[in-house]
């Protein structure tokens, strides 16, 4: 949009739609969901599965060193010890960003309740706004009455997307 009345009636459009509209229970259900109790659970079978297998390496070590298993099928178990515990360290990284990623999400939600979305859109920059606008309406139509500063605009009509 390049009409600054046309984004600043579009952020009132989507202030009413969004206000008409109750997140609280969907946010709690995300909080309830992303708990604390859950990720560290989790954190905490995966830590628990690098100990099993560091002993098991360690096993594995001792038993090659005592001559009770030959070097190939150890180091092909060593193999699957080493490529187990690589998946463990990645997938404790992506907990962590994206436990990260959602306490940004959930404070965001938080500030456009606050502030209501209208004056968050309005406050983004040129491009982001555009890109926004593009993915929430489907249309948008203006229409006026007048010249210069003695124009009257309004809103025609709007359809939101499907999201």
């Amino acid at each position: 949009m390049l009409d600054r009345f046309a984004e600043q009636q579009a952020c009132g459009i989507l202030d009413r739609v969004f206000a008409a509209i109750d997140f609280t229970d969907l946010y709690e259900r995300v909080v309830a969901e992303r708990s604390e109790v859950a990720l560290s659970d989790r954190r905490t079978a995966f830590e628990a599965e690098l100990v099993n297998l560091d002993s098991q390496e360690d096993r594995l070590i001792d038993a090659v060193a005592a001559g009770a298993i030959a070097q190939e099928p150890a180091r092909r178990k060593t193999d699957a010890i080493s490529k187990r515990r690589a998946e463990i360290c990645d997938e404790l990284r992506q907990m962590s960003h994206a436990q990260e990623t959602h306490a940004r999400a959930l404070e965001y939600v938080e500030h456009t309740r606050q502030i209501g979305i209208g004056r968050l859109v309005a406050s983004m920059d040129v491009n982001r706004r555009r890109r926004f606008f593009h993915g929430a309406f489907k249309n948008l139509t203006l229409d006026g009455r007048g010249r210069g500063v003695w124009r009257k605009r309004w809103i025609k009509g709007y359809e939101l997307s499907d999201l």
